[in-house]
């Protein structure tokens, strides 16, 4: 393995603030890329771009399933100034 390549896959579960493939995230996850924001969707096409969100001004844009990003945690506060993540990784899905 040459000294420049680098292992940006998963092991094990998917953490916050580390970087992925696009491929490797799930639905739902925001990642930073080119210094914006974005969320991914479940929409894949046949070439496997994946459909992403920009949270900076709403536009729809296909990044190609080799692309590198750096996912990122979303917090909002509630109404007793807590910090609440937006996707929580310990919740149960039947919740």
């Amino acid at each position: 393995m040459k000294s420049e390549q680098k292992n940006f896959g998963m092991t094990g579960n998917q953490d916050q603030d580390k970087d992925f493939y696009i491929e490797e995230i799930t639905p739902g996850k925001c990642f930073q890329h080119n210094d914006k924001l974005y969320m991914i969707t479940s929409d894949q096409k046949s070439s496997g771009q994946r459909l992403c969100y920009s949270l900076n001004n709403g536009n729809a844009r296909w990044l190609d399933p080799n692309t590198i990003v750096k996912t990122v945690s979303l917090y909002h506060i509630d109404k007793d100034n807590n910090i609440i993540p937006v996707v929580n990784e310990h919740l149960n899905n039947n919740e």
